[in-house]
């Protein structure tokens, strides 16, 4: 398919250069963005609404999002991801590339996908074709990318695989609801809105909370909201969760209306000081609602979760596994994530995201499950074994805890340094964390025995050192992400570790 079919693809608006370079840093983090993204020296080229507002500047509103890529060209175009949560004003010499469809953002996320496209882009680059032209005729997912010839390519591209035949028909139904019904499920306890997501409620400034709650009085179409109802006691929000919180809060008398676009006689007044009619507009609004109903597969209710998220803030993979699979998974993964020992040993896995519970989970998965019975992707894979912690013994997973404080606390005694950083074999790398690393360094060390322990600590200095040495010999390809979590790669990685750690345990134990 063609990018245009994908994704929307728009250029920045013409703003005065004053007011771009005017911005000041301490309003945002626009006027520095570009210096972090490799273009030191290259003036501003964002601008935040509420500074053009604020000059009097007239925007079109075209604007970049949490997840929007976008190209910048200097000497030639380069791509970027927009992770900043704040809405932001691009100018004339950006292109904007913003897609709901899960398809095309989980392709740009891996980097041989965009040297892919802007291979494409230098090739049909021309004089008398505008860029937006170029830009929409580049073909996704064509033969034309030497991937789509294997026959696993929706792994190999990052495209979620389909719904299993076996898994139809699923129940979702379409409900009318007024959002005073689903205030009484949020009064009652049975919409959940403070969920363990990092994504959480209330995150909307006051104007945007102002602006949603004035479209409600007014009238205006706003999106649906989609909900697993898989128990109809306890509702999850999988989209919707600021707008729930907003309406929520404001019908609670939290916060005061704000510069108001149709309604200023509202201004600085609750929801207990508006007249009744306009109170009865929020309590009746109608809204589209998807519920996920009882007995839909894991495996759906996951596909639900990653491409209908519509919020600025996408959920990540381990916060939809968190989602889908509570209790015990949840409970476990997150038990380990939060404990100190797991902190000090793996200090880059932040909260944030629920990064550090993915890494707990991928020592899980290759305990539980031996790699050569690996198939790509990673990313279901690991999805498949939060799922299988429902059926592992306490004992069971009781021992996985100790086994990984065990082997973090012998890795960390060896290295003496942060022990899954690539820094400790490559003085050029500064990243604290590598999940490739910290898979291969776990595994192998799993095989060695409680009680030899010691005295692998007695010979730490040459066992570091044969570390050192086997890391710095990898080829780049060793650390590909897309090679590592091929079957190949990763079979490969895995076997040699094992083939290192037979020889460890013949030289020192």
């Amino acid at each position: 398919m063609k990018l245009a079919e994908l994704a929307e693809i728009r250029i920045g608006q013409s703003i005065n250069s004053n007011s771009l370079l005017a911005h000041k840093p301490q309003e945002g983090n626009y006027f520095q963005y570009l210096e972090s993204a490799n273009f030191k020296g290259v003036p501003s080229r964002f601008v935040s609404e509420k500074h053009l507002r604020a000059k009097k500047v007239t925007a079109k509103r075209i604007s970049l999002k949490y997840g929007d890529y976008f190209l910048v060209k200097v000497d030639e175009y380069k791509m970027f991801r927009y992770e900043q949560v704040d809405t932001t004003i691009p100018s004339d010499e950006i292109i904007v590339i913003s897609s709901n469809v899960g398809i095309i953002n989980q392709f740009f996320g891996y980097e041989k996908n965009r040297k892919y496209f802007l291979s494409e882009l230098r090739r049909k680059i021309s004089d008398s074709v505008s860029i937006i032209d170029i830009l929409s005729s580049i073909e996704i997912m064509t033969n034309d990318i030497k991937e789509l010839e294997e026959s696993d390519i929706a792994d190999q591209i990052g495209i979620s695989k389909p719904v299993k035949k076996e898994d139809l028909p699923f129940r979702l139904t379409q409900k009318r609801m007024t959002l005073d019904k689903l205030m009484k499920r949020i009064q009652y306890g049975e919409l959940v809105l403070d969920t363990e997501f990092q994504r959480r409620p209330g995150l909307w400034d006051l104007n945007t909370k102002s602006k949603f709650i004035e479209a409600l009085i007014v009238r205006l179409p706003v999106p649906a909201f989609y909900f697993d109802g898989s128990n109809d006691n306890e509702w999850l929000v999988i989209d919707g969760l600021q707008r729930l919180s907003t309406i929520n809060a404001f019908i609670n008398n939290e916060f005061a209306l704000t510069n108001l676009d149709f309604l200023g006689e509202l201004q600085d007044k609750k929801f207990e000081n508006l007249d009744r009619p306009f109170q009865r507009n929020i309590e009746e609004y109608e809204v589209f609602s998807y519920i996920i109903e009882k007995g839909t597969p894991q495996s759906v209710k996951y596909k639900i979760f990653k491409n209908i998220n519509t919020s600025a803030l996408r959920l990540e993979p381990q916060e939809i596994r968190h989602a889908i699979n509570p209790g015990k998974p949840a409970t476990f993964v997150k038990k380990i994530a939060e404990a100190k020992w797991f902190k000090d040993y793996v200090p880059t896995t932040k909260q944030d995201r629920m990064y550090d519970r993915e890494v707990v989970l991928r020592f899980i998965t290759f305990q539980n499950r031996h790699y050569t019975d690996y198939r790509p992707s990673i990313v279901e894979y690991l999805d498949e074994t939060i799922t299988c912690i429902y059926d592992i013994p306490q004992h069971s997973l009781n021992d996985y805890e100790k086994d990984l404080e065990r082997i973090c606390s012998g890795l960390h005694s060896i290295i003496e340094e942060p022990c899954f950083s690539r820094s400790v074999f490559n003085d050029s790398k500064s990243y604290i964390h590598n999940n490739i690393l910290f898979e291969v360094l776990t595994y192998g060390f799993s095989k060695i025995r409680i009680e030899d322990f010691p005295k692998l600590l007695k010979k730490k200095a040459e066992i570091k050192s044969e570390l050192i040495e086997y890391f710095r010999n990898q080829n780049v390809q060793f650390w590909d992400r897309d090679f590592a979590y091929s079957k190949e790669g990763l079979e490969k990685r895995f076997k040699e570790m094992e083939v290192f750690i037979s020889k460890i345990n013949k030289q020192y134990i």
